[in-house]
């Protein structure tokens, strides 16, 4: 049985949530745009897939979960698959950050449109950007992506922590109830072989004399009989 109090710290869960708040954020912005520099001021911009708003909706039910449950298992369970999301978004996030990685991305998508293999486009473009013809800008996106993943990372280890020094410490009903007393010195010991039980062991002490029984009273002294008194004179 685990208490409440177990239960990580409010900031923890707190990271969690809000880093997956910003990655759906980041759904919404753009990551990326290329842009044409010559001619018609064309751009294609680049924003995050379907997969990103779903991982920042399973970021936000994982941090909801963490402050919620009871059990320790469970709460490391959950901090886990936070640490490998965050990791997994940090990693999007920081090649997101690449021009090359978001130039061969509308690459792709422009070959799609048109029927071309992925690789023709990648040069395509690549030979345009080294003409000065488009340019590449990371947009703020792809920010928000990064600090997301962050702070889910930054969460899920947290959780890992203080789930680990909740198993260490002791719990609560030892501390209420108290542990039974040691057994009093020598009981339950063998004693060595050759040596007969008790021995060594000083005999009692007699018990000391109580006081002495009350003698009973002497009875009070009666009085001794006088001399006979004079007798009264005879009738005439």
């Amino acid at each position: 049985m685990e208490h409440a109090s177990n239960r990580p710290p409010d900031i923890v869960p707190l990271l969690i949530v809000i880093g997956g708040g910003l990655i759906i954020v980041s759904y919404v912005l753009h990551w990326g745009r290329v842009a044409a520099t010559t001619g018609a001021a064309g751009h294609r911009d680049l924003k995050g897939g379907t997969v990103v708003l779903i991982a920042g909706i399973v970021g936000v039910l994982l941090g909801v979960g963490l402050w919620a449950l009871r059990s320790r298992s469970a709460r490391i369970a959950v901090s886990v698959v936070a640490v490998l999301g965050g990791l997994l978004a940090v990693i999007v996030g920081a090649t997101g950050l690449s021009t090359d990685f978001i130039r061969d991305t509308v690459a792709d998508q422009l070959g799609d449109e048109n029927g071309v293999p992925h690789k023709v486009a990648e040069q395509e473009l690549k030979q345009s950007e080294e003409a000065g013809q488009i340019k590449t800008t990371v947009q703020p996106g792809i920010y928000f992506a990064l600090a997301g993943g962050l702070l889910v990372l930054i969460g899920g280890i947290g959780g890992l922590v203080t789930g680990r020094k909740r198993r260490e410490a002791v719990p609560p009903e030892a501390a209420e109830f108290g542990a039974p007393p040691p057994p009093p010195p020598g009981l339950g010991e063998t004693p060595p072989v050759g040596v007969e039980p008790g021995a060594g062991v000083p005999p009692p002490s007699p018990p000391e004399p109580g006081p002495p029984p009350a003698q009973p009273e002497a009875p009070p002294p009666q009085p001794e009989p006088g001399p006979p008194g004079p007798e009264p004179p005879a009738p005439v």
